[in-house]
């Protein structure tokens, strides 16, 4: 875990988006719905540092999963990208970390949290 002030990342970055990432979900399921998906992620990848806010700390569906990974894999090599969550390393492992699902098939979020945490 690293900590670093406000001050430092304000100085360095001119744009800090940050977002709870249920309430990011939530809005990425409307949008969706009211067929104006992508408008969001055009609008994330101008800054110049999203912070998405306690991944985990409430479930949201499968399918507001998905929107949250196509996000961040719009925004991975875009912007530079800081996700929180309450969750431990060994407990994302349950369903992120596999190597493949129940049925030997690798789904899509097998591969998020390994590809995005390298440096």
């Amino acid at each position: 875990m690293s900590l670093i002030p406000w001050p430092v990342l304000l100085d360095h970055y001119n744009w800090v988006c940050f977002l709870s990432t249920i309430e990011l979900v939530n809005t990425l399921e409307k949008v969706k719905l009211e067929g104006k998906h992508g408008r969001i992620a055009n609008r994330l990848m101008s800054a110049d540092l999203v912070i998405l806010d306690k991944l985990g700390y409430l479930p949201f569906s499968q399918s507001g999963g998905a929107l949250l990974f196509h996000l961040i894999s719009k925004l991975y090599e875009k912007t530079s990208l800081i996700i929180t969550t309450n969750l431990s390393f060994l407990r994302m492992g349950i369903g992120l970390w596999r190597p493949e699902n129940d049925d030997g098939a690798a789904g899509q979020t097998d591969a998020p949290l390994p590809h995005y945490l390298n440096g």
